[in-house]
C-alpha cells in the first residue's frame, strides 16, 4: 500500500478479492487483442467505484475515513456479482466494462457517501450510479454502430464471467491519469 502521494484524482471502491485477479488479467489481455481502439485498464487495482472523488480529498483523508468506517458497518458480507458486459456512452462507446450486481445495502452506501463526503466530490462527478467494472477506455470514441462489430467478440470472451463474493471491504485509491493506462494505488483499506 502506498503512502499518501499527489494524484490526480482519488475515489472510494470494493476491490475484486484476489481469487478472481488471474482471471481478470487473462480476460484483459484478450479484451486487448480484440481492436487497438481499446485500452485495458490497470490491471492489478480492479475495483467497483462506488463515490469518485476530486484531487482536494487527499487533505480530507482522515476525515474520509472516519465517514467511511462508519458508514460500511451495515453492508459487509453481502454478495455481490459480476458479469455480463456492457459500455458507457449513448452515440460513443467510451468506456467498457462488466456489470455488477449489489445488495440495496451497497446502493444505499453509495448514496450515504455521495452526501457525507459531498464537499470532496468534483462537480462534474455527479453522474448516476451504475455499478460496473471497468475493463478498456476507447481510444477514439467507437460509434455503437462500431462497437457492435466488436461485441460479438466480447461476449464470447465474458460468457462464463460470473463472479460473486461477498462485501467485505472498501479501499480509498490515489489515481494518476497521467500514465497510460491510468495506474491506480491502493491508499487505506477498511
Amino acid at each position: 500500500m502506498d503512502k499518501m502521494g499527489l494524484y490526480t484524482s482519488c475515489f472510494i471502491a470494493i476491490p475484486l478479492p484476489e481469487a478472481f485477479q488471474l482471471e481478470f488479467e487473462n480476460l484483459l489481455k484478450k479484451i486487448g487483442d480484440i481492436s487497438p481502439k481499446l485500452q485495458t485498464v490497470y490491471p492489478y487495482t480492479p475495483h467497483i467505484t462506488l463515490c469518485y472523488l476530486g484531487i482536494e480529498s487527499q487533505e480530507g483523508i482522515e476525515e474520509i475515513k472516519e465517514i467511511l468506517t462508519s458508514k460500511i458497518r451495515s453492508v459487509r458480507h453481502d454478495n455481490i456479482t459480476i458479469g455480463r458486459v456492457g459500455y458507457f456512452g449513448q452515440e460513443e462507446v467510451k468506456i467498457i466494462f462488466l456489470d455488477v450486481i449489489i445488495p440495496k445495502d451497497v446502493e444505499q452506501l453509495n448514496n450515504e457517501l455521495n452526501k457525507s463526503l459531498s464537499i470532496y466530490i468534483s462537480e462534474e462527478n455527479h453522474l448516476p450510479f451504475h455499478p460496473h467494472m471497468t475493463l478498456a477506455r476507447v481510444k477514439n470514441p467507437l460509434t455503437t454502430e462500431e462497437y457492435h462489430s466488436l461485441d460479438d467478440n466480447l461476449q464470447n470472451l465474458t460468457k462464463e464471467i460470473s463472479w460473486s463474493f461477498p462485501f467485505s471491504e472498501v479501499c480509498t485509491y490515489g489515481a494518476d491519469s497521467t500514465k497510460s493506462p491510468e495506474k491506480q494505488v491502493k491508499l487505506m483499506i477498511l
